[in-house]
């Protein structure tokens, strides 16, 4: 048991609660439309809410065999899955609503409860002597689909130069390149 009396176990088993509240925040807030706006690959805005049911349906048994069984295995699966789909995720969101200047949906369950929520997982696993940090920081990796996916619509496309928020040439270089012509 923690000091606030709440047992690992229980927090452990939130994991799907909160990927199902973000989920909500994405589509009440109408995601699928806000990507399309931004993104040069449209998703289809019907469909949003059950292309997320595996996903959820993975966390959720995840979270479950982690929490029953207190493995450190088990734990660590669901770290490396949580890596990819709520801290890559939170980021991703937190960086277009910076970066667009408009809200993404999916920021306030990504920026309140995601990264709470994976820093605690990190934290619990180090602290309890579960898993070393090195093996913490391995399972990051597990994050790059999101990290790629979100660079990538941050920055316009795959193949597309980055939208001009992002890249405005300064007068000075653009003095700089008639001098060296």
């Amino acid at each position: 048991m923690l000091r606030s009396g709440v047992r690992p176990r229980t927090l452990i088993l939130l994991a799907p609660v909160l990927f199902a509240a973000h989920i909500g925040e994405e589509v009440l807030s109408g995601y699928a439309r806000w990507y399309n706006s931004v993104a040069s690959t449209p998703i289809p805005e019907n469909g949003f809410l059950g292309s997320n049911f595996l996903p959820f349906a993975i966390m959720a048994l995840l979270a479950i065999v982690a929490a029953w069984s207190m493995s450190r295995w088990a734990a660590l699966l669901l770290l490396a899955w949580l890596a990819n789909f709520m801290f890559a995720n939170a980021l991703y969101h937190i960086a277009a609503t910076v970066v667009f200047r408009k809200y993404s949906p999916g920021v306030i369950t990504g920026a309140l409860f995601y990264l709470p929520y994976y820093a605690w997982m990190c934290w619990y696993l180090t602290r309890q002597r579960i898993w070393p940090i090195v093996w913490i920081a391995v399972t990051l990796v597990c994050g790059w689909p999101w990290f790629r996916q979100g660079y990538a619509v941050i920055r316009g496309s795959r193949n597309e130069a980055p939208p001009r928020a992002l890249y405005r040439p300064s007068r000075a270089r653009s003095s700089n390149r008639e001098c060296s012509a």
